[in-house]
């Protein structure tokens, strides 16, 4: 993610949900961003890069920082 200084949207919400063999991310922003998807190996992953976007601080989390 960009820092504060260079963001010019904000990531406000992120969902996740799971059916049958399917999952889907939504990834709510303030605006209509840039953004880059890939994968990578060892371990398996999709990365998402979202430009010149913050983090909104009301945007919850599962994880302990």
């Amino acid at each position: 993610m960009s820092n504060s200084v260079d963001a010019n949207a904000l990531l406000k919400n992120i969902r996740i949900s799971t059916e049958s063999l399917e999952t889907r991310l939504v990834i709510d922003v303030s605006q209509t961003i840039n953004y880059k998807v890939f994968t990578l190996n060892r371990p398996n992953r999709v990365v998402i890069d979202l430009y010149q976007t913050e983090i909104s601080p009301q945007l919850k989390s599962d994880r302990e920082k």
